[in-house]
């Protein structure tokens, strides 16, 4: 996970090195540090800081030797952050994709009297999209068709095992510099057990049958829609990239992760040579006021929804303008219902140089309704990719992640 937020250095001398070492591995047993040689920084965060590593037993020619090791400080300080990065390792180790980081190793602790700082071993990848974006490179269409595929068939898989990524943006996909994506980050995603994924596939289903229906109904008569039988918190994905049933604090299915996907496909197509984009106006489809994600203790104390990301969305999409009683609650579907109408943008005036087939793609990822957006399965059939010369396998999880091992959202945390 060669990719951090944080700054980075750019030269790093062999004594610079050795100093570090010790600093670095400060806390961990001494036998599991001595497994790896720290090469060079490549970003330090709030959470902490991340470098980059030899493995001397690694031989594969995917990994070169190398590998990211992030360095978690103080990670038991905080309950929420504790859960946080409990959840990602936990639902890690459950998923075996060529898409999806991998953790390779958490290094042991010295002791566990004084256990507070956390190695974990990840894949190390060159960079991430994120990056790639904010660089002068241009890229070409069999370009977003890889790019894309892989982070299809990832997300595919990724689904299937009952996983909800819920904060897909550049960021969190990484690329290497052989061109393969891997899926990273999943701090904020959830796993949601088989009865509750089984009523949320009906739900979708039945939810363009509902919207008619409460359409015409006696507003008092109405009944409320079947509800999945465990509150998840709406407030993930970096604003930008957030669904719109987010916004509007409705329950959500894996329609969330196919808008954010198409939100990033949208920043791709600017990087085409002919889009002539300078990299300084390469941005967002959806840029609200603000482009940091929200962090479990601000979600908890501001549930309002950011009804300017909203805005912001339909300048592009256009005002809804079909039923909307798919939308539990009454005063969003007031709010809906009290602004003015504004007509869609045409993706092709935003998108001048991306193929036809592009846009078809892009606007079917991105419906208001989630019941009406293409799934990943669908998505990987489209025409757009049809000019491939070469296609990856699709692989399903044997077995869905089973929430009940990761299930500690309401636990007590102790110290």
């Amino acid at each position: 996970m060669a990719s951090s937020s944080g700054s980075s250095s750019t030269a790093t001398t062999t004594s610079d090195v050795e100093h570090h070492t010790i600093r670095f591995f400060q806390g961990a047993r001494p036998d599991a540090a001595a497994n790896y040689e720290l090469l060079s920084h490549l970003g330090r965060g709030a959470y902490g800081e991340v470098w980059a590593a030899k493995d001397p037993d690694d031989h594969s020619a995917a990994g070169g030797g190398k590998v990211a090791i992030k360095k978690i400080n103080n990670a038991f300080c905080q309950a929420t952050e504790a859960k946080r990065i409990l959840r990602e390792l936990r639902i890690l180790r459950h998923l075996d994709h060529p898409n999806i980081i991998k953790i390779r190793e958490v290094l042991r602790p010295q002791s566990e009297s004084a256990f507070s700082d956390l190695w974990v071993v990840f894949d190390f990848v060159d960079l991430d999209l994120r990056k790639l974006i904010a660089s002068p490179q241009t890229i070409t269409v069999p370009h977003v068709q890889w790019i894309c595929h892989q982070m299809l068939v990832g997300l595919q898989y990724l689904h299937s095992a009952h996983v909800l990524h819920r904060d897909l943006k550049p960021a969190n996909v990484l690329l290497s510099e052989r061109c393969e994506v891997k899926l990273c980050d999943f701090g904020l995603a959830r796993v949601v057990d088989e009865s509750d994924w089984a009523l949320n596939e009906q739900r979708e289903r039945a939810a363009p049958a509902l919207a008619r229906r409460c359409s015409s109904e006696n507003p008092l008569e109405r009944k409320p829609p079947p509800q999945i039988s465990r509150q998840m918190t709406s407030h993930v994905v970096t604003r930008w990239y957030r669904a719109p049933e987010l916004i509007l604090l409705q329950r959500y299915t894996a329609a969330i992760d196919v808008w954010s996907f198409a939100c990033i496909f949208a920043e791709l197509l600017t990087m085409l040579p002919e889009a002539r984009v300078d990299r300084r106006d390469r941005g967002a489809l959806f840029p609200g006021r603000s482009c940091l994600p929200l962090s479990p203790v601000e979600d908890d104390a501001n549930p309002e929804p950011n009804l300017d990301q909203l805005n912001v969305i339909f300048s592009v999409l256009g005002t809804p303008q079909g039923p909307l009683g798919w939308i539990e609650l009454p005063e969003m579907r007031d709010y809906l219902h009290s602004l003015s109408p504004l007509p869609p943008t045409p993706l092709a005036e935003l998108y001048p140089a991306a193929p036809a087939a592009a846009l078809e793609l892009l606007e079917a990822m991105l419906r208001f309704e989630p019941f009406k957006r293409l799934t990943v399965e669908q998505a990987l059939e489209h025409r757009f990719f049809e000019s491939m010369t070469y296609r990856l396998d699709t692989k399903i999880a044997v077995r869905p992640v089973d929430a009940a091992t990761i299930d500690f959202e309401h636990a007590e945390v102790s110290r």
